[in-house]
């Protein structure tokens, strides 16, 4: 049995960028993105002083963003990524980056966000791609935020 594609609102320019299919779509786009996220959509972890943080992973969010926008109408990139610390202790490396991040829609119009990512091992790449992982996936996060409720703009935290 064949998989059907999702159905999207874009569809490729002669530019080979993707532009908006039309208003109409644009409009039902914006109308996506302003609706609240549903409950199964976030997840919860510990926080400090026996608290519970809400948070939207990172799966969710792309998987969000290619249904609405489409998997081929959106674009990211890691614009800047600096090393904010690196520590050796107790046998550990603690490293932690900070990337830039810009999400780009059809028509060029985009947002960007800093995200910030910590990597603890015994081996320092191991630390290193573990923080500069977490640092671009964050900034992804942050950015795709920006376009609306249903990717996790109207999570408080």
């Amino acid at each position: 049995m064949a998989r059907q594609q999702p159905q999207s609102d874009v569809e490729p320019a002669d530019t080979g960028s993707v532009e908006p299919a039309s208003a109409n779509a644009e409009l039902r786009v914006r109308e996506r993105l302003q609706q609240t996220l549903n409950k199964d959509q976030v997840a919860q972890r510990a926080g400090p002083g026996g608290t519970k943080l809400v948070y939207f992973p990172i799966e969710k969010a792309v998987e969000v963003a290619n249904e609405i926008i489409g998997y081929n109408g959106w674009s990211s990139t890691v614009v800047h990524m600096d090393k904010d610390y690196e520590t050796f202790a107790d046998n550990k490396w603690e490293i932690s980056y900070t990337a830039q991040v810009r999400v780009t829609l059809p028509g060029g119009v985009y947002h960007e966000d800093i995200g910030c990512g910590k990597g603890v091992s015994r081996q320092r790449y191991d630390a290193i791609d573990t923080a500069r992982k977490s640092a671009s996936s964050d900034g992804l996060k942050r950015a795709l935020r920006l376009f609306g409720n249903q990717l996790g703009n109207n999570l408080r935290g």
